[in-house]
């Protein structure tokens, strides 16, 4: 490996992980304190909705994000200023339907009499293009290397998002209305800073690249991605609606308890997997191209297992620390959720397989031949079980889907060869 590759991966790496690191932390940090200033009723109502914010998210990242890394990498990469410039238009665009979507709907809610979940959709219709333009910017720092200012960025969402959050609560402002506000804010002032230093403007001179083509191109490789984002939403987000159809809210906010502690080691497994996507995109065989799926998964899975160790072994204690002694009740329950980054470590190195590649359709395939018969199982079980079915659900679904994803890539592993790689 020359210097100039060392020093490209070396940056990619670093950038990744301090991006992931930052909003890690920070989604960290918001909700453990969240969970330990709010009633377990009004945490309960924040996770309610701020799953929601990510469920509309879905749509924005399926369709603009993630073909982000694959077309800024290959397709445009001589046009890169150009292709980027009319991928924010696209992201405007989109950002301002679906917040007229959520903003009638709320009206709709209103004039029927249901205010409280009117006055939810009405925030999310102003939040999420705050947060979605946050999204983007960071994941445009991929294509380059310039990763390093998604880790600045995060930094600064942390430091904005911690103070919001503790001003709040010494002014006795704090709700779950504020809090998502706070986050809202916070995603956009950091979401300016990237922009700014990109340096992502316009330009006097003629577009080279068409913001009409761009959509198409996104939409041909996002259709695809559409469907596994909702499933894969699914397979971490859905018991937190489930639950609310048949227990208490406080019962919510015990479940995201559970889920917080396991989402700092999901970030670093996405965070690996972002990279992957540029490495496989790059790779010049299929001796190359497996040895850093290998490489990467075993690294991964081992990582996973010393953190559910890890977590199992002091469950009690972690959790009587943390929150006060408010949710000791659960901590039992760390020595099964902790080994979904496990599986979750599968699913994100043949997921970024399968893109790289530009066969989203086949990890579409995957996720719905797993999801479909995952969700309702999961239903069934949360259902009789409560957070204990929860629980079981989520570590079946993640662990069905790696399963199919390893399958995919073992029956199309003979299709890698030198003439794919290099047309990716």
């Amino acid at each position: 490996m020359n210097t100039k590759t060392l020093r490209y991966w070396l940056v990619k790496g670093i950038g990744s992980t301090l991006d992931q690191g930052f909003f890690a932390l920070s989604n960290f940090f918001v909700n453990l304190l969240l969970a330990r200033w709010m009633t377990s009723q009004e945490y309960g109502e924040f996770v309610v909705a701020y799953t929601g914010l990510l469920l509309v998210g879905c749509i924005h990242s399926a369709l603009l994000i993630e073909p982000i890394l694959i077309f800024g990498n290959g397709r445009y990469q001589n046009d890169l200023s150009a292709y980027l410039r009319a991928l924010l238009k696209c992201h405007w665009i989109l950002t301002a339907s679906v917040s007229a979507l959520l903003a009638i709907a709320g009206i709709s809610c209103w004039y029927l009499g249901n205010e409280a979940l009117a006055l939810w959709l009405i925030l999310l219709s102003l939040i999420s293009p705050m947060v979605f333009f946050q999204w983007i910017m960071r994941r445009i720092c991929y294509v380059n290397l310039e990763a390093y200012y998604a880790g600045y960025a995060g930094k600064l969402y942390l430091v904005l998002a911690l103070l919001g959050i503790v001003v709040a609560q010494e002014t006795e402002w704090l709700s779950g209305v504020v809090a998502l506000g706070i986050l809202g804010g916070a995603s956009l002032i950091s979401g300016i800073w990237l922009n700014t230093r990109l340096k992502i403007g316009r330009t006097l001179e003629e577009e080279t690249v068409s913001t009409n083509v761009v959509a198409h191109d996104h939409w041909d490789y996002g259709k695809w991605v559409l469907g596994t984002s909702f499933f894969s939403w699914g397979f971490g987000n859905i018991y937190f609606l489930i639950l609310p159809l048949f227990y208490e809210l406080e019962v919510v906010g015990a479940f995201k308890v559970l889920h917080i502690l396991i989402v700092p080691m999901m970030h670093v497994i996405t965070a690996v997997g972002r990279v992957l996507i540029s490495a496989f995109v790059r790779a010049r065989n299929k001796f190359e191209f497996d040895k850093i799926a290998w490489t990467a998964l075993s690294s991964l899975v081992a990582g996973s297992l010393v953190y559910w160790l890890f977590l199992g072994q002091w469950n009690h204690e972690i959790i009587n620390w943390m929150f006060r002694g408010k949710y000791d009740e659960y901590s039992d329950l760390f020595w099964i959720v902790g080994i979904v980054p496990v599986f979750f470590s599968c699913s994100v190195v043949f997921g970024a397989v399968h893109q790289a590649l530009e066969q989203p359709d086949r990890q579409f395939l995957c996720y719905l031949q797993t999801g479909v018969f995952s969700l309702i199982f999961t239903l069934v079980l949360t259902a009789f079980w409560g957070i204990l079915g929860a629980t079981l659900g989520m570590v079946f679904s993640y662990g069905f889907v790696s399963l199919y994803l390893w399958r995919s890539y073992s029956r199309s592993s003979g299709s890698i060869n030198e003439v794919t790689l290099n047309e990716v």
